[in-house]
């Protein structure tokens, strides 16, 4: 359960610092709140994050690809994360990036559909063993 006395306590209605990363570099820590912000194009998305070493960061989810990376994996407040930035795109100019988020996953082997086709031996097909 969030602690919402501490966030709003917390909470001095400045973004930290924007996170400005170069490729290759990596930001760890813990998810301590989605906001809205605004640029000259509109409205944005940005989560903050506190750091091991309890220094906190905004990251502006303004790229596409790095929006989606936190619509797919939905970190909570209170979750860790690593995010990488990996760059630009060689050929096509986006930006990159890479998410993680520390948290228990159960292991499935469902079938997504590009694994191949074969069927397998009923009892009665001859299979040696």
């Amino acid at each position: 359960m969030r602690d919402l006395f501490r966030e709003l306590e917390d909470y001095t209605g400045e973004f930290p610092p924007a996170w400005r990363p170069e490729p290759g570099d990596v930001l760890v820590g813990k998810v301590v709140r989605y906001d809205r912000g605004f640029t000259v194009y509109g409205e944005v998305r940005t989560v903050t994050i506190e750091q091991d070493s309890g220094e906190r960061v905004a990251v502006w989810l303004s790229s596409t690809v790095l929006l989606n990376e936190f619509a797919k994996l939905k970190p909570k407040p209170g979750e860790r994360i690593g995010l990488k930035y990996l760059g630009t795109h060689p050929d096509r100019g986006y930006h990159r990036y890479k998410l993680i988020v520390d948290r228990e996953e159960p292991l499935e082997f469902t079938p997504l559909g590009g694994e191949a086709k074969v069927t397998a031996p009923t009892d009665d097909d001859d299979v040696p063993f």
